[in-house]
């Protein structure tokens, strides 16, 4: 029992805390607003707010939206974070920024039969329980401030002149498509393309995934290689990197999971240590459950995590291809790899948009993979024109128009197929719940029997 408790205190420890969320969150205690946050005020005909903004503001629709961490104004009585929407365009908003507002609050809606979305719940996953409308520019009051600019803002303008190079040389629909897969900018993805994905099974390369991290952390390894720099400083040169693009992305859950991943595997690397998959696993769930516990109950949250243990769970059938011919092998990797995104995530996407596709494995197979290599062309071609934009060759931008063209046709075919997907009620939480837990049995089984393996 010593052993076992040394071993593996720390994933003890996580169960733990995750159990007593859990618990809470069944009893009705979590995620609930404390007695002096902002939404207390839910009612309050006129009300004004002094803060900062959170993460990336997004624009559209003639609208501007963002999450402010703030107090009430003059007094200050109630704190808290609220979801703050002026209904007119502000796109140069950035994070960090100090502001001061003035608007009409109200609460979340609940989910009804007209409106399925459950917006109170959604909106509990950032720790915000109340919405302001700010309808006229002159109530909102952009505080100077003389500081140096933050790594937050740094990021988010290269973010947005990432998106706005291809907004000036793509199409609308494969620009917005492009900046979704790259930085996981979905919040400018029409509703139907996001609809067609979703009826595909594909919606998950829409975020920054596990998957897009590993392929930029090969990419970068391979050109230390080629350069002869000693393996030892790949973590000291790529871990800026991983902060900087997780920065530029935005700082979801998905993405710190993915990043934290990253981190852990480029260390071990470093030490010339073989570390278990669901170490950095474990890591990256702890350090996100830590800093936002509300996270735990956001789909993002759960659709990332799913994603991955299901990979952890079924990749190690990859091992059975390694004999075969290399077009072969190719093949049956990326049906394992379809099939192990498509096992992580059914009950979720089931769970939260109400409908089962039955063309995802299809679609995973040819897609997801093909979306990797979307990934470091696009945001390669991109930071290049966010720095030299006068220097990027036309023959590139053309094959990403191309590239992209093909893309949105093949999500559109498969999604038009009338079994592509099929309307199915959502399951209950606690079956989720012991599905995920299956999961994670044979994630612990797995490692067991290669310990016993080792020890022979």
């Amino acid at each position: 029992m010593s052993y076992f408790l040394k071993r593996y205190a720390f994933l003890v420890c996580a169960g733990v805390y995750t159990g007593a969320l859990l618990l809470l969150h069944a009893l009705g205690r979590f995620p609930a607003p404390g007695p002096h946050d902002v939404s207390q005020l839910a009612g309050t005909p006129v009300l004004t707010l002094e803060g900062r903004v959170l993460h990336f503001p997004m624009t559209r629709w003639g609208q501007t939206r963002f999450l402010l961490e703030g107090r009430t104004w003059p007094q200050g009585a109630y704190q808290g974070r609220v979801v703050v929407t002026l209904h007119f365009p502000l796109p140069d908003l950035a994070p960090d920024e100090p502001l001061r507002v003035r608007g009409w609050l109200t609460r979340p809606r609940d989910p009804d039969s007209a409106h399925p979305f459950d917006e109170r719940a959604y909106w509990a996953g950032y720790r915000a329980y109340a919405l302001l409308h700010v309808w006229s520019d002159e109530a909102l009051e952009r505080m100077s401030s003389l500081q140096r600019p933050t790594w937050a803002q740094r990021a988010w303008r290269f973010h947005e002149c990432f998106k706005q190079f291809w907004l000036e040389r793509l199409p609308p629909e494969e620009a917005a498509l492009l900046s979704s897969i790259t930085l996981g900018s979905r919040g400018v993805l029409p509703t139907r393309i996001k609809q067609q994905c979703i009826r595909a099974g594909v919606y998950h390369i829409l975020v920054v995934s596990g998957q897009k991290m590993a392929l930029l952390i090969a990419l970068a390894i391979g050109l230390l290689r080629v350069l002869h720099v000693p393996r030892r400083w790949a973590f000291w040169i790529c871990c800026p990197v991983i902060v900087f693009y997780a920065a530029a992305v935005g700082a979801d859950p998905p993405v710190v999971r993915a990043s934290a991943m990253a981190i852990v595997a480029l260390l071990a690397t470093a030490w010339g240590r073989d570390v278990p998959g669901y170490y950095p696993f474990a890591l990256a769930w702890m350090w996100i459950l830590w800093r936002e516990p509300e996270a735990l109950f956001g789909a993002s949250f759960q659709l990332s995590f799913g994603a991955t243990a299901g990979l952890l769970a079924i990749l190690p059938l990859l091992r059975m291809t390694r004999r075969r011919p290399p077009v072969l092998r190719w093949l049956m990797d990326s049906g394992i790899v379809s099939l192990a995104v498509h096992v992580g995530v059914w009950p979720l996407l089931l769970y939260y948009f109400h409908q089962l596709s039955l063309v995802g494995f299809l679609a995973n197979w040819t897609l997801f993979p093909f979306s990797g290599f979307l990934t470091v062309l696009g945001l390669f071609i991109g930071a290049w024109g966010v720095w030299l934009p006068a220097s990027v060759p036309d023959v590139l931008i053309r094959l990403m128009d191309v590239l992209l063209q093909g893309t949105l046709s093949a999500i559109e075919r498969l999604s038009g197929w009338t079994w592509a997907a099929v309307a199915m009620p959502a399951p209950p939480g606690w079956v989720c719940g012991m599905y995920y837990g299956l999961l994670i049995c044979i994630l612990w089984k797995l490692h067991r029997h290669e310990e016993k393996s080792a020890d022979l």
